[in-house]
This record gives structure tokens, sequence and C-alpha cells, in this order.
């Protein structure tokens, strides 16, 4: 694998000196795409500043004021969000919506494309009155597609640029100028998988929680880097005092794509314990997320072999607005997707006072999300302990655990500490608005089994 590495180091940068920048960003961007997939890689987080080097090394060489397509920019002061592809899901899409709501600038989406998909922009998006257009590189070659992005960037118009790309979008990475005269804040939110832009020279590095960030401080060296708290903007938070729990029965609830319940192995599956759920607690569950057909069926046929009915998972399918939803089905419980969980939508379940129940993961605490919870809620690294806080879970507890999650979010998470947050370019290492981490006991048999100890 070193030696691999190595070998693709070489052939790149003798790309560059060839001025075959075509390949370069072809190989670059198939090369993260393989690593991310490959079975040693799967669930770690690898970057490097000599990859993010290269890539701007690209950028330079472009020749993108000479050779680019004229394109019909705005014409007024806005901000840029950069995204690998228009059709984006789940909490990546919460994001982009967030920060379209709260900008004081309109917003200009401009979408690398290098899948060359034909999807459009989410409708949802498209409903936000500060979205002034969006540009998506429907050029043929990676190159031109990167002289589309660097013309968009360097738009006198343009006042911030956001990037939210996918890790291997090695056009995004080379679309920074090292030089450039805006504010680009890289937004690294690519953290289970290998990951470009994390070392790019004119950006600053903004981490979204508050394990992340201080990983890339600690383990990358990236010192200079900052915080932005997730938020949930828009939603009106209306305390239901006549509500009670489990009334007429528990509900709870997990939000995520297919992706993070598939992708990772882990000794616990998803469906498992939400089975486990129902079959020993009077419960319906609700996921909301993408989740294919074939998945679906199996998770339908194995009710059936357990003699439970199909009522007790209702599948809503990808929905925005989570915090709504959750407060409208009066979800009593909400219970992160594993083995990955989703760090928006923990957010967004707090911002309507949903209790939380989060699990230990063995593998890594970033997995789990538990830093990103408030410091009461109970967790559990066994379905037997799950068991345990379900079955304490009373009246009084409930309100409490509501209380105390709300309240989280409020010091921590608030629409108006994220617009701060966003106009100063991050909180910087020592902010009180940067919360704690909170304590990771994972199963110890499993830990072990996971650093690789063999008896």
């Amino acid at each position: 694998m070193v030696e691999d590495i190595q070998q693709f180091i070489r052939s790149q940068q003798a790309a560059i000196i060839k001025n075959d920048l075509e390949q370069f960003l072809q190989s670059m961007t198939q090369f993260f795409i393989e690593l991310g997939s490959s079975q040693p890689m799967q669930g770690l987080h690898l970057v490097s500043s000599k990859f993010d080097q290269m890539c701007q090394d690209v950028g330079r060489l472009s020749a993108f004021e000479l050779l680019a397509k004229a394109e019909e920019l705005p014409n007024k002061p806005h901000h840029i969000i950069l995204v690998t592809e228009l059709y984006c899901l789940g909490g990546h899409l919460e994001i982009v919506r967030d920060i379209i709501r709260t900008s004081q600038l309109p917003i200009l989406l401009v979408a690398s494309n290098i899948n060359n998909r034909k999807k459009p922009v989410m409708a949802t998006i498209l409903d936000e009155s500060n979205l002034i257009g969006f540009i998506n590189a429907d050029n043929q070659s990676f190159l031109d597609k990167l002289r589309t992005v660097q013309t968009t960037l360097a738009n006198p118009h343009t006042n911030s640029v956001y990037m939210l790309t996918h890790g291997y979008d090695a056009l995004a990475t080379a679309a920074i100028a090292s030089d450039t005269d805006k504010t680009v804040l890289f937004m690294h939110h690519c953290d289970h998988y290998p990951a470009l832009g994390c070392y790019l020279e004119g950006a600053h590095h903004i981490d979204l929680h508050n394990v992340g960030f201080l990983r890339c401080r600690n383990e990358f060296d990236i010192l200079q880097n900052r915080y932005l708290c997730l938020s949930s903007a828009g939603f009106a938070y209306h305390l239901n005092a006549q509500r009670n729990f489990a009334s007429p029965r528990l509900k709870t609830a997990s939000c995520g794509g297919l992706h993070k319940l598939k992708n990772l192995p882990y000794h616990l599956d998803y469906l498992e314990v939400i089975l486990h759920v129902l079959l020993n607690h009077d419960a319906i569950h609700f996921h909301i997320g993408h989740l294919n057909d074939e998945y679906l069926q199996n998770i339908y046929n194995t009710l059936s072999r357990n003699g439970l009915a199909d009522s007790r998972f209702i599948y809503l399918g990808p929905a925005p607005n989570l915090p709504e939803i959750l407060t409208q089905l009066e979800v009593d419980i909400y219970l992160p997707t594993l083995p990955l969980s989703g760090g928006k939508a923990i957010i967004d379940a707090m911002a309507a006072g949903i209790p939380i129940v989060a699990h230990q993961n063995a593998r890594d605490r970033l997995w789990g999300s538990t830093d990103l919870i408030y410091p009461g809620a109970p967790t559990w690294d066994s379905l037997d302990k799950l068991d345990d806080i379900i079955q304490r879970m009373d009246e009084s507890f409930w309100r409490d655990q509501s209380r105390q999650s709300r309240a989280y979010f409020e010091r921590y998470h608030s629409e108006s500490l994220f617009v701060s947050q966003l106009a100063q370019g991050g909180a910087p290492m020592g902010s009180p608005d940067i919360p704690s981490l909170n304590p990771y006991r994972p199963e110890i048999a499993y830990s072990l089994l996971y650093s690789g100890f063999r008896q």
C-alpha cells in the first residue's frame, strides 16, 4: 500500500510537469474514490498536505482567465456555496440550507459536477428566497469544469466561498487559489473517509463538531482550524406542556441514509437494534432518510418472521426540516443510526427537545457522535443496556431529558450562535462556545477487537 501511494504521487507529479492537467484531475479523483471504498480504509480518515498542494498547483496552471467558457455571473455582492453535485441529501443538504437561510448576502450554489449528474438541485432548496441561482459545471472534461468553477469564484462580486464538497473532489480543491482575495471556508465534514482539502492554502479550515476540531489539531497538526456549530435554522420551537411520554405508546425515530447503516463493518446492525427495541417494548419506530427497496423489504420480512406488524416500522424517506417532523410525530426518543450516526440529525433532534439515547461506538467515538449530545444523555454499548435505559424512561425522567436536550441546543447550537460564528469564520481554540467532549466508554471487548487485539 505504501509503495503504491508513493508511486501514485510520483505519477501525479509527472503529470503536472507534463502539463497533463486532465489526467491529473481524473486520476486524483479516482484515487480518493478507491481509497474511500477499499476495505482497509473503511471508516478511517486520511488527509495529506501533499495531495492538496498538488491540486492547487494544477489550479494555478489551468489558465482559466484565458480559456474558460464565458458564464453569466451575478453582478451584485453574493456568497458562493461550492458543492460536488447539486443533488444531495441528508445532513449535507440541511447544512447548505442553513447557510442559505441565515446569510446576509444572497447565495449562488456552484457544483463541480465531476460525476456528471443530470438531476437538478432539490426543490426544497429552490424554494429558499435567498438563493439567487446555481451553476452546474456541465463541461465534458475535468479541466473545463475546473475552469468554469474558477471563473465563478473569481467573479469580483463574490464575497465568501463556503466549501462543502465531497472528500474525493480534486477539481474543487484545485479551484481554490492560494493567493485568493476571497474568504474561503473549507467546511470539513468528510470525517469518516480519506479527504482532500484539509490543508488548502488560502482557506480557513472549519470543523463542524468538537471532536473533529480537536482531532484535526492534535492528530493532523492543523493548528489554525476553527469551529462552527451546527444548528437548525428556521425552526420555531414550541413547548407542548400537555404532551405525555409514550402516550398512547412509545415512539422512537432515527434519521440517516443507507450509507450510514451499511458501508462500514460493525458487530451491531441497525436493523438488529430496531428489531430488538420493537420486540422488547411496545413501540413504533420511524425512519427518516433514504433506504432502497431491497433494504426496506429485508426490514419488513424480518418483522414478519418475528411476528411484528409492518405498522411497527414506518418509513418516511428523505424529508426536510427534521425538527418539525419529530415534533409533529411526537417522537419520545431519538436513536441515532449506527454504525455511523448523523451529527446534523442529532442537532435537529435537540432543537426539537427530543431525548437522545446514543450508542457508544466501539470502533471510533466519532462514529457515534456522543460528543455532540447533551452531557446528561444516557448512552449504551450493549442491547441489554439499551433495554435498561428504555425501561427506566418514565414521565419524570423523560421530561428532564427533554429539558436538557433543548437547553443544550440553545446554549451551543442556536441559530444566532451559528450566524455569529459563520460571520467570524468560526470560533477559535479556547472559545467557551466550543462544547467539551463527553466521556467515551465503549464496551471493552469490542474495543479490543477493533484495535487488533488477539488472545
